[in-house]
């Protein structure tokens, strides 16, 4: 719980400081707490049900704020 709050605030307060293009559409948005969720505890899942609907490079944007990696 206390690494996921640390990556929450590095993340937010990252992203507070730099330009507004590079942030992803929805970091800002409550929804990013549960796709940050689903990215560690469920990813395979999340990026086949997303790609279905959007571009893939958003979550990955997402992801990469986040510190994880589609690799």
């Amino acid at each position: 719980m206390n690494e996921q709050k640390a990556v929450l605030e590095s993340v937010y307060s990252q992203a507070l400081e730099s330009e507004k293009q590079n942030i992803a559409a929805l970091l800002f948005q409550p929804e990013a707490l549960l796709l940050f969720e689903r990215l560690t505890n469920g990813q395979t899942r999340l990026r086949k049900a997303w790609n279905t609907k959007y571009p893939e490079i958003e979550l990955e944007r997402i992801a990469n704020a986040f510190g994880v990696s589609f690799d």
